[in-house]
Order: C-alpha cells, then sequence, then structure tokens
C-alpha cells in the first residue's frame, strides 16, 4: 500500500550465470495515466506520493523481450479506487486495469430495489477485493444468454473479494445454459482468496450445463477459494467449478450439493463436476445429494439420495 506523502523506490536486476545480482540502469519506468495523476517518478526507480493522493496499491509489471531486464520497460499501474454501484460499473470503460474495492458495494437500493447486473464480457486486469464484498448482484435469466457470470470470461486476476448472489433457472428446463459461476462463465485467469455465498441457491438443472459456485468453466487457476452456496445441477456441478481442465488447489465448498444425475467424479465431486485438469488439497464438507424429484422448494431442500 502507498501512502500519500510517502516514497518507495524499486529497482530492477539481473542475474548473472553465478547467481549473482546486479542492479540493472539501463530501464525505463513509466507510470499509467492514472498514475501519473498521483505520482512521481524518478530515473532511478523512486516513486514519490503527491500529497492529495489517496491511499493506493500499485502493480509492477515488466515489458520487453530482451533477455535479462536491461532494456525493458518496467510499467508502475496504480489500482483505481472502487466504493459505489457507478464506479464499479465503469470498469466496462477498461477491462485491462487495475481495480481495488475500498468498502462493500451492494447492489440492492435503500428501497429494496435490485437491478439486474449485465456481466463484464472479458476482464484482463485485476480486481483486488480488499476483504470486502460486492452483494446482491443478479443476472438476468430470460435473456438469450448461454453463459451467466459476473464476468462471462475472466482472463486476468481477482483476489480477496467475496461476491453474494444467486441465480436460477428453475422452470426453464428447456433453455440452453452452457456455464454458470457466481464470478465467471469461463475462467482462463487466476482466482486467489475468492468467495462466494448466497442467501437462496443456484438452480441450474438444464441438460448439458456446467454449474459452479465460482466458475462455470475453469481453464486457469483457483486457489485457497470457496463457496457458501447451495447448488444444484443436472450433472456437472461443483462448489468451486462446473468443469475443470485446469488448476484448483487450497479450494473448499460448504454448502449441500444437488445434482440430478451422479457422474464418475467420484473423488473431487463437491469441488468439481468434471475434471481433466488438476485438484489439490480441496475439500467438500456437506452432503452431496443425487436426485432433484424429491426437493420441494416451499418446504426446504430435502434431496433423495445422500452421499459424502
Amino acid at each position: 500500500m502507498l501512502k500519500r506523502g510517502s516514497a518507495l523506490q524499486f529497482k530492477a536486476f539481473t542475474i548473472d550465470e553465478s547467481g549473482q545480482e546486479h542492479v540493472s540502469g539501463n530501464v525505463q519506468w513509466v507510470l499509467d495515466d492514472y498514475g501519473a495523476q498521483y505520482l512521481n517518478i524518478a530515473s532511478d526507480g523512486t516513486i514519490s506520493v503527491k500529497a492529495d493522493a489517496p491511499n493506493m496499491m500499485c502493480d509492477v509489471s515488466l515489458f520487453g523481450t530482451a533477455d535479462g531486464v536491461a532494456g525493458k520497460v518496467i510499467r508502475i499501474v496504480l489500482a483505481k479506487d472502487i466504493s459505489t454501484v457507478s464506479e464499479f460499473e465503469a470498469i466496462r470503460n477498461n477491462y485491462c486495469g487495475y481495480y481495488a474495492l475500498k468498502n462493500d458495494i451492494d447492489f440492492c437500493d435503500s428501497n429494496g430495489d435490485q437491478a439486474l447486473f449485465e456481466p463484464f464480457p472479458v476482464f484482463y486486469g485485476i480486481l483486488d477485493g480488499n476483504g470486502h464484498q460486492i452483494r446482491n448482484i443478479t443476472f438476468d435469466t430470460k435473456s438469450d444468454a448461454v453463459d451467466y457470470g459476473m464476468i462471462l470470461h475472466n482472463y486476468g486476476e481477482i483476489r480477496n473479494l467475496t461476491v453474494e448472489t444467486s441465480i436460477s433457472f428453475y422452470g426453464s428446463a428447456e433453455k440452453e445454459v452452457r456455464y454458470v459461476g457466481g464470478i465467471a462463465a469461463i475462467n482462463s485467469g487466476t482466482l486467489y482468496n475468492c468467495t462466494v455465498s448466497s442467501a437462496k441457491y443456484f438452480y441450474v438443472a438444464n441438460k448439458n450445463s456446467y454449474v459452479g459456485g465460482l466458475v462455470g468453466l475453469n481453464e486457469g487457476e483457483i486457489r485457497s477459494s470457496r463457496c457458501y452456496a447451495a447448488i444444484f445441477g443436472d450433472m456437472y456441478a461443483g462448489g468451486i467449478a462446473g468443469k475443470n481442465t485446469g488448476t484448483i488447489e487450497y479450494c473448499a465448498n460448504l454448502r449441500n450439493m444437488y445434482v440430478n444425475e451422479e457422474n464418475n467424479e467420484t473423488e473431487i465431486f463437491g469441488i468439481v463436476g468434471d475434471s481433466s485438469g488438476i485438484v489439490t488439497n480441496s475439500t467438500h464438507f456437506a452432503d452431496v445429494n443425487v436426485g432433484l424429484e424429491d426437493i420441494d422448494f416451499r418446504e426446504g431442500l430435502v434431496g433423495s439420495e445422500n452421499r459424502q
């Protein structure tokens, strides 16, 4: 965290064949447009924060193709603060930005009205929740879309974030649905220390669908994350991901799951519905119930067959 009025020096090193570090002087230091409003940077990599700047975080990225550090560009990118729904919606102006939540964000206004959220089509940047929550985010399940989530395809990094949401296609069994997740429909990036919770549930029992508490399809990495949402699926449902071709580790599912039909993923059932990737050090702490026909949503969540 960079504090207003403070200074911080970054140095770039190369490492020779013997393992010795050498400070590289042939480096160009660059600030993004947002950072240039609040920071000064010297040729030696010393960053000073202007007195009127907000407290902020920065991300250091290295660009170039030459070996070592010499001749490369090091870019300092500041996290843009998000504290309101409108500021969160403004991510649509730059899907490559670095964003940090200053507080919880609630999509339900003071009158109890809850607007439908149009998912971000892609995300390439960094979204740091700083331990905060995005609450009451809901989606238009009557749209023509086949994928659903806060982000349709994440290529970036989401970290330290809790998303409270629910999604249901109950009564819409004929609708074509593919990938559904609370944070992303498809993840090709990184999720770290993320949580999805729901005061209701996820009901995605449509044929050929993949539903996960965090993501529908994971092609990237999900680490140290958890799900507190009851999930109802057809066959391929998991607390973390509906389908996994990437890496999932140190994750947990803590709510019951209900599937219409059991599949062969016996060892990781509850974490993912279908996996050809890596799942390690992850645990499902609740029950898996097979059969949806005996569930009465008016009476409660009662499954026809139990297994742990």
